[in-house]
């Protein structure tokens, strides 16, 4: 399955992206994920489509959690949302884990 983004000005400063699943569309976002703030510019757009299609790809859900926001916000230029991706794979992947050590089935199955 391929996934893809279109990236839409929706008004003056107004941003929205697209994330489309062998065609059809399956995430639009026509807001900041976490605050419902306005997307104001196409680079930030562009990073948040990233970001969730990095996580796709890695098979976590498309999240945005509020650091990752701030970071895309606050410091474009120097995001990698393919190492931001990564490391919310880690912490899934941890969190999985523990989980399960600690999960008993409660009849013994």
């Amino acid at each position: 399955m391929a996934w893809t983004k279109n990236i839409v000005e929706i008004g003056p400063y107004r941003w929205s992206y697209v994330l489309l699943q062998d065609g059809f569309q399956r995430v639009t976002q026509p807001h900041l994920p976490c605050s419902g703030g306005v997307i104001s510019t196409e680079q930030i757009a562009n990073l948040l489509a990233d970001l969730l299609l990095a996580k796709i790809t890695l098979g976590l859900l498309p999240t945005v959690t509020r650091l990752e926001q701030t970071q895309i916000l606050f410091n474009p230029d120097s995001v990698d949302t393919t190492a931001m991706a990564t490391a919310a794979k880690v912490v899934n992947d941890a969190e999985r884990a523990s989980c399960a050590a600690h999960f008993k089935p409660p009849f013994g199955g």
